[in-house]
């Protein structure tokens, strides 16, 4: 006992364990001797060389005074220092499911910059500033391309260019000019008062009833290559985007998208009838293709006759019908419009929807029509990819998804699209949008059929199978009827019949919720939400 409770004396003689062969009893004997004899001598001071580091550091952690606990950041505490905060406590549930609460407070935490207290200064330190988002494609030069593949803008100005002078007195005499080709002082005036600007007045289509495609006059130069281009640059970014930019010359912008639709007609015919070189014409039908694939979502709410469904899908059919007939340009240039008249027909077959597409009544059989001879793989072979055509086989995947009934898969794939920021992937959301709501509809019709009756499920979980948000499956388990408990869809209460959805923009899915607040402006007279001009030049003009 007296070993046992002798104190620990580093700098005393340190006891040694006796020889293997000696017994336990003497080597306690022994030891306690030596610690006898150690007592009763003086101690010698301490030597100057330092102690063994795990014994001072043991030392040190007896004698030091107990230290004071970490201060604790709370979400409120961290997000008055830290605007970066607000955002991540926001996330709830991660892409997975799963919840990150607790990873969003320690990232925000590890995101405020901590001082350490000493005695010369006892205050933090002001917190960094939150560095401004990183600029988008379309916040750069307004939204122009440096792409070598970007269609060239024209040059071409001067007066009487889009339209020659002898159409523009026959139509001021007729009461036919528009306030967006008309001069500055009397564009708001009444039609019989206006007069035509030679530098904004844009050729007008005649339909076949009226004395043909486009009016011609006598000693009337027709428009070529360059004048069409200009003609089309004044439409898209000139009237469209003044509206967007300014409202200028209108507040509506489905007036605007009747003018401009009515001269990208008159467009397509001077293209046919003026034999406009293919190479030249692909990059102007191309622009005016998109313009129908933004403006058919853009107004997908608007009634007629203030926008033209039917005209719209029917114009858009034609030019990429033009597109296909010239055979020119690059596979990677040739993939954008085939996987446009894809996607228009998937969305057509999935949505019901009559005309948007090859052959409606049979399937998507009629897309092998589009593979063109250089495609490497068909409509069995997709999954790997093709390197030449890779947004015609994103296309042909959603395809098999869809025969396959797959329509998770088929989400799935609209979401792992490429190249997420162009063009083509915004504009391929637009022509997809009524269809991805339909896929949402049959895979909760399938979710219906296989959980168990009075299944509950969280509506975040939902939204998660579905490829939304919380709140469009809430939505949509409305529209069919569901009954929802709390924040929970009950299923199996009743069978999903078939419904007829009404049409509706989705934002979220075709701009993104992190990019929505940075595109989306104002609604005009009409409440038709606008985007901002920049993106819609990016889309359009590159």
């Amino acid at each position: 006992l007296e070993f046992f409770c002798m104190p620990l004396n580093p700098y005393a003689g340190a006891w040694k364990p006796a020889h293997p062969s000696t017994s336990l009893q003497s080597s306690l004997k022994s030891s306690l001797q030596s610690s006898r004899h150690t007592s009763t001598r003086q101690v010698p001071p301490p030597p100057s060389k330092k102690p063994s580091s795990l014994i001072s550091s043991l030392q040190r952690s007896i004698d030091a005074p107990a230290a004071a606990p970490p201060p604790r950041f709370t979400a409120a505490a961290v997000s008055s220092v830290d605007p970066l905060s607000a955002s991540l406590n926001n996330l709830a549930v991660s892409d997975n499911g799963r919840r990150t609460e607790t990873v969003s407070a320690s990232v925000a935490a590890s995101a405020v910059p901590q001082s350490r207290e000493t005695p010369e200064s006892s205050g933090h330190q002001p917190p960094r500033p939150t560095p401004p988002p990183a600029p988008l494609p379309w916040e750069k030069d307004g939204g122009a391309s440096t792409s070598p593949s970007a269609a060239p803008t024209s040059a071409v100005t001067g007066a009487w260019v889009m339209c020659s002078e002898l159409e523009a007195a026959d139509r001021q005499a007729c009461m036919e000019v528009s306030r967006f080709e008309a001069t500055a002082g009397t564009f708001d005036l009444a039609p019989k008062l206006r007069e035509a600007d030679p530098l904004l007045c844009v050729k007008k289509y005649r339909r076949s009833a009226a004395g043909g495609g486009v009016q011609t006059f006598e000693n009337e130069v027709p428009r070529d290559g360059p004048a069409l281009a200009a003609s089309v640059d004044r439409l898209l970014d000139g009237v469209v985007g003044g509206v967007l930019r300014s409202f200028e010359r209108s507040r509506s912008l489905a007036t605007a998208a009747g003018f401009v639709a009515d001269r990208c007609r008159a467009i397509s015919v001077d293209i046919v009838t003026n034999r406009i070189e293919p190479n030249v014409a692909a990059p102007i039908m191309t622009r005016i293709a998109r313009y129908y694939i933004l403006a058919s979502y853009i107004f997908c709410e608007v009634k007629a006759p203030k926008f033209e469904h039917r005209f719209n899908v029917s114009a858009l059919q034609s030019s990429l019908n033009m597109l296909r007939s010239f055979a020119v340009g690059t596979s990677l240039w040739r993939d954008e419009f085939l996987s446009y008249t894809a996607l228009l027909h998937i969305a057509g077959v999935v949505s019901s929807t009559p005309g948007l597409g090859l052959d409606a009544g049979a399937g998507t059989t009629p897309l092998c029509s589009l593979v063109p001879a250089d495609f490497s793989g068909g409509l069995a072979h997709v999954q790997g990819g093709v390197k030449a055509y890779p947004k015609l086989a994103f296309a042909l995947r959603l395809a098999e998804a869809w025969e396959a009934g797959n329509y998770r898969l088929f989400l799935r794939t609209m979401k792992e699209a490429p190249e997420p920021l162009s063009p083509w992937a915004f504009l391929m959301r637009c022509a997809m949008s009524r269809a991805a709501v339909e896929v949402r509809l049959c895979l909760l019709k399938q979710m219906n059929k296989s959980l168990l009756k009075g299944a509950k499920m969280k509506l975040a979980e939902v939204g998660r199978l579905l490829f939304c948000s919380a709140e469009e499956a809430e939505a949509i388990a409305k529209e069919v009827k569901l009954p929802i408990e709390t924040d929970r869809v009950v299923f199996k209460s009743l069978s999903i019949e078939e419904s007829e959805l009404e049409v509706k923009r989705d934002d979220n899915f075709v701009l993104g919720e992190a990019l929505k607040d940075r595109i989306v402006r104002e609604a005009d007279e009409d409440g038709v939400t606008l985007f901002s001009a920049e993106f819609v030049k990016y889309i359009l003009m590159n």
